[in-house]
């Protein structure tokens, strides 16, 4: 198959405190009784920005980056110039996230605006990419159902099945894999330039400190970096993790789908529902092979949507104000009014197919409708959670194998079925080896 792939890859200009300096970021109260070795390699004590970069829409310059803690009476009395100019600037903090926000000089550059960044105690000078055509090939109208990941050392493998499925079953027009520091990044690399799907991709090295709970800045950070920098008009994102597949049974396709659920202005994210595939390789697997997605379905009763399942989502650009794992924030006035435990992250029970969210301080029924949450029917859109897609998945969920019925054991077979027409394996029967 020809290879229309168009591959590039973003190179993030950041900040961070020098080493030389004593001047770091503290942990928050929950982890500062941890370890010192549980605190090393985690916990982000020294980026100040992740990334620096210019939004020509609104002529400004934006800079992102983990919440600044104990280093805002730091960082704070910090200057801005590009040339002789000095920029006048607003710095605001969104839950876990620094966002900075810098007026643009009078005059920009056609391709690259020098920017220095004044701190008490060191300097930083950037190039920022200033060139419209830039802007215009990275977030291109055409582009607008998007996929969005965050991951480390995966196989390529796995990644290439992944973009497959979501390319050649959704029409996923554009990737944006962040690389959070892998030890195969080549091979990851010379992967995507030659993967054969049609479809942009933009590989962002992302070398920071991924974190622990409630510290995970890199993950959001990704997440919200995304939407700020890549956003396309009237574009949709889906968030989704490399064990995740998503399911689209709505008789559309899935950008026809989004556009008739987003039509209502309302409406800033649609969350959907995991069915939950156990980490479990059958008996008749060789445990050398390095398992794929069709090998992880096994025979059981209890297949299916689970209860009590966990929850991704695909939002629209425009209208969400901050991005986190399982839910995004509308940029909906309402919003502001409201108070909730964001810990619960809305838990859910299912009714009839409705969703129903509860530990909410002072809303009814309807708070859904506020946040701009739509939860899909679990019979329209789901996403399987391939839980044996792990370094060493030989641990089982559930150690019962059962012999393969086809009248009982459907999503094995479905499963298959979506990987055939995904061209990840070629048809054949269904029987077990």
């Amino acid at each position: 198959m020809q290879n229309n792939a168009s591959f590039e890859v973003y190179n993030v200009r950041s900040i961070r405190i020098p080493k030389n300096l004593n001047t770091t970021r503290d942990l928050h109260d929950r982890n500062s009784s941890l370890p010192a070795h549980e605190q090393k390699g985690r916990f982000d004590r020294r980026t100040v920005f992740y990334d620096v970069f210019y939004q020509p829409a609104d002529n400004k310059f934006i800079g992102l980056g983990p919440k600044w803690l104990n280093l805002n009476k730091v960082l704070r009395p910090m200057r801005i110039s590009s040339g002789d100019e000095t920029l006048t600037f607003s710095l605001i903090e969104i839950k876990s996230l620094c966002v900075l926000v810098v007026q643009a000089p009078r005059r920009i550059n056609d391709s690259t605006t020098a920017l220095k960044f004044m701190f008490p105690d060191f300097c930083v000078d950037l190039e920022v990419d200033t060139s419209c055509r830039a802007e215009t090939h990275l977030n291109h109208p055409s582009q607008r159902l998007t996929i969005i990941n965050l991951q480390k050392d995966n196989h390529v493998e796995w990644i290439e099945d992944w973009i497959r499925w979501h390319n050649r079953l959704h029409n996923v027009q554009r990737l944006v894999l962040y690389d959070n520091g892998s030890s195969n990044r080549q091979e990851l690399e010379q992967s995507l330039r030659k993967l054969d799907v049609d479809m942009k991709i933009v590989l962002v090295g992302w070398p920071f400190e991924y974190g622990r709970s409630p510290d995970k800045f890199a993950q959001r950070g990704a997440m919200n970096h995304c939407r700020m920098r890549f956003a396309v008009p009237n574009g949709y994102c889906i968030n989704a993790d490399i064990d995740e597949y998503l399911v689209n049974k709505t008789g559309q396709s899935l950008l026809d789908y989004l556009d008739s659920v987003f039509v209502e202005e309302a409406v800033g994210s649609i969350r959907m529902r995991e069915s939950w595939i156990p980490r479990q390789i059958p008996k008749n697997r060789k445990s050398f092979r390095l398992p794929r997605i069709w090998d992880q379905s096994f025979h059981r009763y209890d297949q299916g949507i689970q209860p009590f399942g966990k929850t991704k989502y695909i939002y629209r650009f425009d209208r969400i104000k901050y991005n986190s794992v399982h839910i995004a924030i509308g940029q909906f006035p309402e919003t502001q009014k409201l108070r909730f435990s964001w810990k619960d992250h809305l838990t859910y029970a299912i009714s009839n197919n409705r969703f129903f969210t509860k530990k909410i301080i002072g809303l009814n029924e309807q708070s859904k409708r506020i946040l701009g949450v739509q939860y899909a029917p679990w019979s329209q859109l789901f996403y399987y959670h391939f839980r044996g897609l792990r370094k060493q998945p030989t641990r089982a969920d559930d150690p019962k194998i059962e012999e393969f019925d086809p009248t009982l054991h459907k999503e094995d077979i479905e499963i298959r079925d979506w990987c055939q027409k995904a061209r990840l394996i070629p048809p054949e029967s269904h029987e077990t080896e």
